[in-house]
């Protein structure tokens, strides 16, 4: 038997097995014959090719759904010192992480890869803006700094009626 020999009772036997499957949905009251084989064998279109490709597309779809590529969950521990607590933000694309801390537990945030930005805040210390780039697990230790004290000069004294000792004023 040639090779296109059997190609063609393959196809055979397989249209056999799709014309008694249809055969079977009639049985059990579903029209494929009125609303699927009849209207394009009527205009002089196989069904049965048509059906292989309809079941491929709903396969391929089935399969896209199944093996997405799933972002890679990667776990940034963050410890914080200098302040007793405070808030920690984490921004990366749309996403938006925000937890509270207290000193000497760590925080522990489940991100994807790529570039974000950690914001770490408490009242009466300066923020802590810091710019990552995760592609593995990492651990990140922020020191609050306090916020410096304003220093503001003392004004001189005024020299209307007052003597400074040592100093001869005009």
């Amino acid at each position: 038997m040639s090779v296109q020999g059997f190609l063609l009772k393959t196809y055979f036997t397989l249209e056999d097995k799709y014309y008694n499957l249809m055969d079977f949905f009639e049985k059990i009251r579903i029209p494929v014959y009125e609303f699927f084989i009849h209207p394009l064998e009527n205009r002089r279109i196989p069904s049965f090719p048509v059906f292989i490709i309809i079941i491929l597309i709903i396969l391929g779809f089935l399969t896209s759904l199944l093996f997405q590529p799933q972002k890679q969950v990667l776990t940034l521990t963050i410890y914080v010192s200098g302040a007793s607590r405070g808030e920690i933000n984490f921004f990366q694309g749309a996403v938006t992480i925000s937890k509270k801390f207290q000193s000497g537990f760590p925080v522990i945030l489940n991100v994807s890869k790529g570039q974000s930005i950690l914001k770490v805040s408490s009242a009466g210390f300066q923020d802590n803006v810091s710019t990552l780039y995760l592609n593995q697990n990492i651990v990140w230790k922020v020191n609050l700094k306090p916020v410096p004290t304003p220093v503001i000069p003392a004004t001189p004294p005024s020299s209307n009626g007052v003597q400074f000792p040592g100093v001869n004023l005009p």
